[in-house]
């Protein structure tokens, strides 16, 4: 989740960056962002939906490759349409995955106080850093490369804890009888 959550954040700063690039106002920029945020209900509408239905691996695997391609559609974005499409599907991606992320979270942590979303907070507080930092280089492209190329190594640590969630979330829901395997019975 933090590998996910650290290019996630720093898009936000990359806005800024980009739409001025292509020639965006500031307040267009700052328009594309809000109806990403609007857009963003679906997606955490989704992600409930997707995992009370099928549990967490699809939904997180689907979050993983959905934000490697945010990534890389805002960083190729050749204009101000093409960038405010960008970023509703980026507002999607970010509110599925921390509607997926939290879900997994509690389903994982037994006090009920989910301490492990805190990570995700500075998560985003390092994207927005490095991000920034990469900006001020030589190469600012490497911002969205990278953060795509984090996102889509993101899946297999996020698919196999989302398995492991789901494995411990049927052992402790069911009752004693049905926890083996057929095969063990």
């Amino acid at each position: 989740a933090l590998l996910l959550f650290v290019p996630l954040g720093g898009l936000y700063v990359f806005a800024g960056y980009q739409g001025a690039h292509l020639g965006m106002s500031n307040s267009a920029v700052g328009l594309a962002l809000g109806w990403s945020t609007v857009m963003g209900l679906a997606g955490g509408t989704a992600a409930a939906w997707m995992c009370t239905r099928w549990g967490p691996v699809y939904p997180i695997v689907s979050t993983c490759v959905l934000a490697a391609a945010t990534c890389v559609a805002i960083g190729m974005a050749a204009g101000a349409g093409l960038f405010v499409l960008a970023f509703v599907l980026f507002g999607i991606t970010y509110m599925f995955a921390m509607t997926t992320i939290a879900s997994v979270c509690a389903a994982a942590d037994s006090s009920g106080r989910a301490a492990v979303l805190v990570g995700l907070v500075f998560a985003v507080a390092v994207g927005s850093v490095l991000v920034g930092y990469l900006l001020d280089g030589e190469r600012p492209e490497l911002a969205w490369q990278i953060g795509a190329l984090a996102c889509a190594v993101a899946t297999i640590p996020a698919a196999l804890s989302a398995r492991t969630v789901n494995m411990l979330s049927l052992i402790m829901t069911r009752p004693a009888a049905d926890r083996l395997p057929e095969r063990l019975r």
